[in-house]
Parts: structure tokens; sequence; C-alpha cells
């Protein structure tokens, strides 16, 4: 397997004699997370707000209210994704890795697809070798810190460094004073809603096209060891583990 370094960004080559050699990517993206965390705790003794957080492996907070957010500021936040992508295609330019199906290697440091979901933040978050994603405000600034790393079952190892999106909203013009309404009548009390049914907690796969792959559209990481599923390709797979002890699907 080979790595390749770009601006702190890491990926390596896809090897099938030796899949399970990340290139010192694992290591490496735990740093990136504890850097993210480091920068994250620095901002708030500094003022900003964490609005919003999400982390492979860590409890999830204010996702609801993050969405809101950054879909209310989607063309802003557009705007930023584009010329973050439009950089990271410059650097890495037409380099190829031997990866599956996917050879250039800037596809794996593009964030064009956070809002495929309905979880912007957590998709930002997610990757197998560990990711972590946070939504912070102070005034009309927000700032969006995330990084992630992964593999893909049949692909090599990536890790992306601590990534800041920048994004304002326009400040709101002060209200005009209305008059003061006459106290209304007290509404009767009104019934609970019922609680919606959970929704199944499996996510499917995004570190590869699911729909080539031949395993099942599905992390390995999420079932214990011994776990049987059928695959794209119509055969049974079953969750193993590698010498690193990280979960992986074999037909």
């Amino acid at each position: 397997m080979t790595l390749f370094k770009k601006n702190g960004m890491w990926i390596s080559d896809w090897s099938n004699k030796d899949s399970d050699d990340d290139q010192g990517c694992d290591k490496r993206q735990k740093e990136q997370i504890q850097k993210a965390f480091d920068l994250i705790g620095k901002m708030e003794k500094q003022g900003w707000k964490e609005i919003g957080f999400s982390g492979y492996g860590y409890q999830d907070v204010g996702l609801a209210k993050s969405a809101k957010i950054m879909k209310e500021h989607l063309p802003q936040i557009e705007k930023a994704v584009k010329s973050h992508d439009a950089d990271i295609r410059k650097k890495w330019g037409q380099k190829k890795v031997k990866m599956w199906k996917r050879p250039n290697a800037y596809v794996y440091f593009i964030i064009d697809w956070i809002f495929d979901g309905d979880n912007p933040l957590k998709s930002l978050a997610f990757g197998e070798l560990g990711g972590c994603a946070a939504l912070m405000n102070k005034g009309n600034e927000y700032r969006l810190i995330f990084t992630y790393g992964s593999d893909d079952d049949e692909a090599g190892y990536w890790s992306k460094p601590v990534t800041q999106i920048v994004f304002k909203s326009k400040a709101a013009k002060p209200a005009a004073k209305k008059p003061k309404a006459k106290p209304r009548a007290k509404a009767p009390a009104r019934k609970p809603k019922a609680k919606a049914k959970p929704k199944s907690k499996l996510k499917k796969d995004r570190t590869t096209d699911v729909k080539k792959r031949k395993a099942p559209p599905y992390s390995a990481k999420q079932f214990p060891k011994g776990t049987r599923k059928k695959g794209n390709n119509g055969k049974m797979h079953t969750v193993v583990t590698d010498k690193r002890g990280v979960k992986k699907w074999k037909a």
C-alpha cells in the first residue's frame, strides 16, 4: 500500500495482499478528533456557543436545531462548501489512488453531499475510523468544525484534517413596537401528542456507493461479530474482525 499526503489530508491505496494496513491513518484520525475537541473548547472560552454536536461513538446533541439553522442558511453554506470543494480538487488535481470504483483522491475529501440526509451535522461526523462535527455560534457568525476518517470494505483508508466552514446570518432589523393587545381568554389545555415510533437505527454505509459494492449496504460496525446478511451481490456476508479488532463484512 502507498500513503499519499496533501495539506493535512491522508489517503492510502488499497491492497489485496494487506488490506488491514492503514498506513497510520487510524492513529492520525484519532489525533484529529482530539484537535477538534481542543478547538471547540478554546472557542467556548472565547464566547462561542455550541449549538449542536455529533461524533462517531459519542452522544449527539442539538441535531434538530443544528439542521434547522443550516437549512435556513443553505445559500451561504452551499457557497462556502463550493469554495472548499474547489480548493480540494485544485490541491489533488487528477491524482489517482487504487480505491474501489472511485480512483480520484479528491472524492474522499469534498463535502458536497452533506445535505443528502436529514442531519447534515451527523453526516459530517460519520467515519469508520472516527469523526466529530460541531456547529458553533457567536453573534451573527456560525462555524462548522469537523473531521472524519474512514475505510471501505473494499478500499483503502483516509483521514480528513480538522476543517472549518464559516457562514453568517444577516443582521435582523429591529421589530417595530406594536400596541399592547387586550388579554385573551386562556385556551383549553391541549392533549399531548402521541410519541412517534422510533425509526430504525440501521444506517446505510455512506463511505462508498452502496448500490455497487458487493457487501450489504450497512456498516459492519453496527452489528455484533458473526451477524450474517445478504449482500448486494446476492451472497451471504458475515461480520468478522481484522487483527486491529475492526469489524468488516466477509463473504
